[in-house]
């Protein structure tokens, strides 16, 4: 039988001895998009930050291909995982193909030069996401939606198995949201992402993990996570369950506060 892709068990982070992930357990299937929900405060990007080793738990595991994520180097890590992150602080006065070049660094050597077969991947991947014309363009001269395809096309060229997200759809209009998420689905990775909009995750995610207070509420298919009891309970709002007309996925509307 073939090991998850992707694997946390009874995983537990502490900061300032106040534990914010809290025996977190759940299993990612290869080329499955796996959507992390919940409240501001539930432990949503902490429990990424686990997942691709910034944070060391105090306890449990994560598995990779059944492979434990200690054991492997940076190098090797950056082989299997590619992270995009929600802060660009230390790329905004590079151009997007100095940006794009880095997902090379974990298949190089110090001193390896870039060949035509690497510059031929850069190009793949800058096409990949609509961006080639825009190759020598400083990345803080790009739009919102633009920076967030340039970093995707940095983990193409860094071949991962595994592609983490961290609100890839945070501060985008609705064109570029469903863009956003429309490529890294056909990109065919092991996707993993925290994700606020719980529409955007039922349209584009196979399994959801819903998370409050850092514990683990469900974690299911969306028809199955996104139940209006559940729903009302984490969000402490009334809500409304219906099949979205259009794309035939579960659909949530929240009522306002009373």
């Amino acid at each position: 039988m073939t090991a998850p892709h992707l694997q946390a068990h009874q995983l537990v982070w502490h900061a300032d001895n106040k534990a914010i992930i809290d025996q977190i357990s759940f299993a990612q299937n290869k080329g499955e998009t796996v959507g992390i929900v919940g409240p501001n405060g539930a432990g949503k990007t902490s429990l990424l930050k686990c997942l691709y080793g910034e944070h060391v738990a105090k306890s449990g595991e994560v598995l990779i291909s059944g492979e434990k994520l200690v054991a492997l180097s940076r190098k090797q890590l950056a082989q299997k995982v590619a992270v995009v992150g929600q802060h660009y602080d230390s790329v905004f006065n590079l151009t997007v193909i100095d940006i794009v070049k880095m997902g090379l660094i974990p298949h190089k050597s110090h001193f390896d030069l870039n060949t035509d077969a690497d510059r031929a991947i850069i190009e793949s991947a800058l096409k990949k996401v609509n961006l080639l014309d825009k190759q020598f363009q400083y990345f803080n001269t790009l739009s919102g939606g633009e920076q967030q395809r340039c970093l995707i096309a940095r983990a193409i060229v860094q071949r991962p198995e595994i592609l983490i997200m961290d609100e890839p759809t945070n501060h985008l209009d609705v064109y570029y949201q469903h863009q956003i998420l429309s490529l890294s689905k056909a990109l065919g990775f092991t996707v993993l992402m925290t994700i606020h909009d719980l529409n955007l995750a039922a349209q584009y995610c196979d399994r959801i993990l819903l998370m409050a207070n850092g514990k683990q509420l469900a974690f299911d298919t969306p028809i199955n996570v996104l139940q209006q009891p559940l729903l009302e309970q984490v969000f402490k709002l009334p809500c409304m369950i219906d099949i979205h007309p259009l794309t035939q996925k579960v659909r949530v509307s929240f009522g306002g506060v009373s």
